[in-house]
């Protein structure tokens, strides 16, 4: 588990934390907004925490091979970002909050349960 001090840090601008077996993130890494690039796949994240979108200045945004089943309207904010990758998790709908991303230039959505 990641502590909620995580949010303490402000100055980070890329985490990486793929490969573990993560089922949440805590809500203070909307805190980290100078984050530009953010790894969080190959995790077991059922749900993505309410403040995520406040990390306004992501540019890259992996969130592949987890369980998300939605995002969270707040990601409506991420405007920096241009490469998203969502495959490989429990998406039944395509998240309404990524259609606000304009910047975005690669999107992946393979293998959810998008009908």
């Amino acid at each position: 588990a990641l502590p909620d001090e995580l949010g303490l840090m402000q100055s980070l601008t890329s985490l990486s934390l793929r490969n573990n077996k993560l089922t949440w993130l805590p809500s203070t890494i909307g805190c980290l907004t100078n984050m530009i690039v953010l790894y969080a796949n190959h995790n077991n994240l059922q749900s993505l925490p309410y403040r995520f979108g406040e990390m306004s200045n992501l540019v890259e945004l992996r969130l592949h091979n987890n369980e998300l089943s939605s995002a969270p309207s707040t990601m409506r904010h991420m405007q920096c970002v241009t490469i998203l990758t969502m495959q490989d998790n429990l998406l039944h709908l395509f998240p309404q909050p990524v259609c606000y991303m304009n910047k975005v230039t690669h999107i992946n959505r393979a293998r959810n349960l998008i009908q």
